[in-house]
């Protein structure tokens, strides 16, 4: 609800430059709708507060895609972090111009940094970064990445994923749109008649501390 917090109060986590629809004002606080159609609470201060206009206008040109755990954003070529944490693997932010080495994003609000564009892939369009379905190896290479990273409740990146969280950003990252709850999972795609036919990238799940799916792999 709006007004609480970290720990088991979180559902789900943004990334920078993730757009989010605002549905609801309560108590200082903005019931948000997700790209998965997943709603929570948000702290205006962690929100820039756009029109349609302002939106399309900051998204019109090229992007970028970061593919790497994490990508410092500094205020100059190796310079200064401008952030406490760096930006994390499938943050896509349009840019104002890039080279071999550097990458100058936008950032929500307008303000610029630089970005190495080895951590990054460009796409001309925002609608493309996702698009494509790059098959069961990209998912697999996407999650080996991560063994042995902390378990985070709420968490979808690479300071911390939960269950659900983890095989959404997985998928994702190859093209392929999961909602975002073990439950909702759990609702998609076919079953699978017999352990014997399970084949890497089928999703298995679990029942633990609630009835039904709770918890996914």
């Amino acid at each position: 609800g709006p007004g609480s917090a970290g720990g088991k109060h979180t559902v789900t986590q943004a990334r920078m430059g993730d757009i989010v629809r605002l549905l609801e004002q309560r108590d200082g606080w903005y019931l948000v709708e997700m790209h998965d159609e997943y709603r929570g609470w948000a702290d205006p201060e962690d929100l820039w507060l756009c029109s349609k206009s302002e939106l399309d206008a900051f998204w019109s040109g090229g992007v970028i895609l970061v593919w790497s755990k994490t990508a410092p954003v500094t205020d100059r070529q190796g310079g200064s972090s401008l952030f406490d944490l760096d930006l994390v693997e499938g943050t896509v932010l349009p840019i104002a111009s890039r080279d071999n080495q550097w990458t100058i994003v936008t950032l929500p609000g307008g303000q610029q940094g630089y970005v190495r564009s080895d951590d990054t892939t460009y796409f001309n369009d925002l609608d493309k970064v996702f698009s494509e379905k790059k098959g069961v190896k990209t998912i697999l290479e996407t999650a080996r990445r991560y063994l042995g990273l902390s378990y985070l409740w709420g968490g979808t990146t690479a300071y911390g994923f939960d269950c659900s969280g983890f095989t959404q950003f997985c998928f994702r990252m190859a093209g392929y749109q999961l909602r975002r709850d073990a439950n909702m999972q759990y609702e998609q795609g076919k079953p699978v008649p017999d352990r014997a036919d399970l084949i890497p990238w089928d999703l298995v799940f679990f029942e633990t501390y609630a009835k039904g799916a709770s918890h996914v792999g």
